[in-house]
């Protein structure tokens, strides 16, 4: 009698479940994707730097970009830093400022497996032009401050990782290289970059 009432069980079950499979997929409702506007492609973050000790350091970088598609990010940004060194018995200082423009590209990304729209993180790389401006040529520090401020151009090349934290906002981890690497430049390479987007 069980192995009846069973067999009958599997059976119905077995009927509806092909029977469902039958139904033509345009019937079936779809969820309503909410449309995107330009807006919503907007990303706003930068990054912030803190360095207390010989030499300090103490920089804001604001940056917006904008998606071209999921996996390109273009923007510019501005950056301030004010930089001091002790040399010796003496401390010098600089106000260094300026700008970027870069690009930004997912290589690989890895998806939530719950839902395959979403992002969960991606591995980038990296391509922007600086332009700053110095008052002081940080190659040999005995040299006083210049006469007057000047420019230094700087290409910098790399990759990362980035977090994303939501829709629009991510962790990133920048290692970048320098390409024209002018000697003048208060940086060394390779420069690492972390900050963030919202």
């Amino acid at each position: 009698m069980r192995k009846r009432i069973s067999l009958m069980v599997l059976l119905l079950l077995g009927c509806v479940s092909w029977l469902w499979s039958q139904v033509p997929a345009d019937t079936v409702k779809k969820p309503v994707q909410p449309r995107e506007s330009k807006w919503d492609r907007l990303v706003w973050g930068g990054y912030l730097t803190l360095q207390v000790g010989t030499v300090t350091i103490v920089a804001v970088s604001p940056q917006a970009g904008y998606y071209v598609n999921p996996r390109m990010l273009v923007g510019a940004g501005l950056s301030y830093e004010y930089y001091s060194e002790k040399w010796y018995n003496d401390r010098i200082s600089s106000s260094i400022y300026g700008g970027r423009v870069f690009n930004e590209y997912a290589v690989f990304t890895s998806m939530y497996k719950s839902n395959m729209q979403k992002p969960n993180f991606s591995f980038i790389s990296h391509i922007e032009y600086e332009l700053i401006n110095l008052d002081r040529d940080f190659s040999n520090p005995n040299v006083a401050r210049a006469s007057s401020r000047f420019w230094i151009h700087g290409l910098l090349v790399g990759g990362g990782y980035k977090q994303h934290l939501g829709r629009r906002s991510s962790f990133n981890f920048v290692l970048l290289y320098n390409i024209i690497n002018d000697s003048r430049s208060p940086y060394d390479n390779p420069q690492i970059r972390i900050g963030f987007y919202f």
